[in-house]
């Protein structure tokens, strides 16, 4: 490829939802090199089995950054369409949700989540609910147990989304794919033998699933998991600390292959999903000890992509649903003050150079030129972008790409 020209295509795609029939149009910029020309370099149609249908082929549709996503859509359904946008289009995303078929729920009813038992010895006033969205997480590890007087061995985990998981056989589950794990199912394992290791418990429970490891290396059995390592960080105890009881975890576990796409674009519903995820729970938690629980949630991955004005889908994710529980708790006991905190990272790709910004192009000014150099390592084989944001109002945009040589 010696010169790449680009120009504004104002159609929408539009995708038909297999159960329902419903139509949705799209128009944002994922959505466009999702189910256009990014088809081709789509992680998961590597490992497609020859003359097989893609396992990983679902897409979610986030509507309002705080209520629920929706997901299910097949790839092969979606289509372009000369239509004119509309505003309703341009609320809409869509997203490649990388789960297997064997995530895919039958029946997800939000009814079917239980209230939130507290603990004995909680201290309501102590507590703090520790939100973590990661890679992997051992609920089992001594540094996230507790033991009782009795030798009853417990976790601080109350809540674990594992959401590439096997999803239970059950008729209706709490979350929309993947499985759940709880309090008491996770203690429930630990304890049903004193003879049982970690990693027998581990596998009991799922978390270590040796039959999908073909496409799905999962950390934990590597023993280098980077969600445990920052859970142990944020609210890591020693077994017999007993005041460790009042930091209570709540996790989101993103599937494995989206960690392996480097655009991060793949990321965006999963992230959404685990946000609603972590202050939906922390409401029930909330309820259950009639008082307005502080939240903090760490989010240790770095996105390349996007606007980096602050404006990110992301971002405004976190600010809508932290708005969203405060105005849930309010009228609970400190609930006109109760704190949310969300940790960002901060130094992983600082020095990367990878973000270079310009004046737009004006009526006076028709050409706005951005001469960057973008250096790949020659042992890095994985697939690298290149994104071009613009302001919101832009028209008739042209885009020309040169490479060094002309």
């Amino acid at each position: 490829m010696d010169h790449l020209e680009w120009i504004d295509d104002p159609k929408l795609y539009e995708i038909t939802e297999s159960n329902t029939g419903l139509k949705y149009y799209f128009d944002d910029a994922y959505a466009q090199w999702t189910l256009g020309p990014g088809r081709d370099f789509e992680v998961t149609e590597s490992i497609r089995k020859p003359g097989k249908p893609a396992d990983y082929r679902y897409f979610s549709v986030v509507r309002e950054l705080d209520e629920t996503v929706e997901v299910g859509l097949a790839l092969d359904e979606a289509k372009p369409v000369s239509i004119e946008a509309t505003a309703d289009s341009r609320n809409n995303y869509i997203q490649r949700l990388p789960i297997r078929a064997f995530s895919e729920l039958q029946d997800h009813d939000v009814a079917a989540l239980a209230l939130y038992d507290p603990p004995h010895g909680l201290s309501p006033k102590q507590t703090v609910v520790i939100g973590i969205i990661d890679d992997s997480f051992n609920p089992v590890h001594e540094r996230f147990l507790l033991e009782d007087e009795d030798g009853f061995i417990s976790t601080r985990f109350d809540y674990l989304w594992v959401q590439d998981a096997r999803a239970p056989s059950i008729n209706s589950s709490p979350v929309s794919y993947g499985r759940e794990y709880k309090r008491e199912e996770i203690a429930a394992a630990f304890n049903k033998d004193p003879n049982y290791d970690e990693l027998t418990v581990l596998k009991n429970l799922g978390l270590i699933d040796m039959r999908s490891v073909a496409f799905q290396p999962n950390p934990l059995q590597y023993n280098m998991n980077h969600g445990g390592f920052v859970t142990n960080v944020a609210t890591g105890y020693s077994i017999d600390q007993v005041t460790a009881i009042d930091r209570r975890i709540v996790a989101a576990q993103l599937p494995i292959m989206a960690t392996q796409d480097t655009s991060g674009s793949t990321l965006i519903s999963s992230i959404i999903c685990s946000i609603q995820y972590i202050f939906n729970r922390a409401k029930l938690m909330s309820d259950a000890t009639s008082t307005a629980l502080p939240v903090v949630i760490n989010f240790s991955y770095g996105l390349f992509g996007g606007p980096h004005n602050g404006k990110h889908i992301v971002e405004q994710a976190f600010l809508k649903n932290a708005k969203k529980y405060r105005n849930a708790v309010r009228n609970l006991k400190g609930g006109k003050s109760v704190p949310v905190e969300i940790i960002l990272p901060a130094g992983n790709n600082a020095l990367a150079q990878s973000h270079a910004r310009t004046m737009t192009a004006t009526g006076s000014n028709k050409f706005a030129k951005l001469p960057i150099n973008l250096r790949i390592q020659p042992e890095d084989h994985t697939s690298s972008f290149v994104e071009f944001w613009l302001p919101r109002d832009a028209s008739h945009t042209k885009i020309n790409v040169t490479l060094p040589d002309g």
